[in-house]
């Protein structure tokens, strides 16, 4: 059975790495927590006036139609197999 030491200073201690988050210190975390930790994160990240959300697959979803738009007009442009240049 495993049982965690209560020795604290047997345990291995890791710092963790700087997280790059920013927070909004103009809010205080007590008064509005949700503000004071995603504030920067949605300034820095609109959604496009176009969507009521955006997240992860619908930027693929996004980027997917745009490649698929520029293959098929490529496609379009093409002339014929077999035809004559």
């Amino acid at each position: 059975m495993f049982r965690p030491s209560r020795d604290r200073d047997s345990r291995q201690r890791i710092a963790a790495p700087e997280s790059g988050f920013v927070l909004n210190e103009s809010v205080r975390p007590g008064d509005d927590f949700y503000a004071y930790v995603n504030d920067a994160w949605i300034a820095e990240h609109p959604i496009p006036a176009d969507k009521q959300y955006y997240a992860t697959f619908t930027e693929m979803r996004d980027r997917v139609d745009d490649n698929l738009h520029t293959l098929l007009e490529k496609a379009a442009d093409a002339p014929p197999e077999g035809a004559d240049p």
